[in-house]
């Protein structure tokens, strides 16, 4: 009587065993790129007036890029030497 009692309880313990509860489907993995970023921007001289923007990595990257591609560095007072308008 106790053996199959032992052999119901084994049985039953196996039967758990392999029955393993699938995991939860995880969510898509983002592209670092199109993640969302805001920032505030504040005006000069004020503590509360100002702006909040928000776009992707990608669309501040290529706007950053664009800004650094427009502005020459001969303009640039640091390169001008003495005899530039600084």
């Amino acid at each position: 009587m106790i053996a199959i009692s032992l052999m119901s309880l084994s049985l039953l313990s196996v039967q758990t065993a392999g029955q393993t509860s699938t995991p939860a489907p995880k969510a898509p993995a983002v592209d670092r790129q199109d993640e969302k970023v805001c920032k505030r921007f504040v005006e000069t001289g004020s503590l509360v007036k100002g702006y909040k923007t928000c776009k992707t990595r990608r669309e501040w990257d290529r706007e950053t890029a664009e800004v650094r591609s427009n502005s020459a560095p001969a303009n640039s007072c640091r390169n001008s030497g003495s005899g530039g308008p600084c």
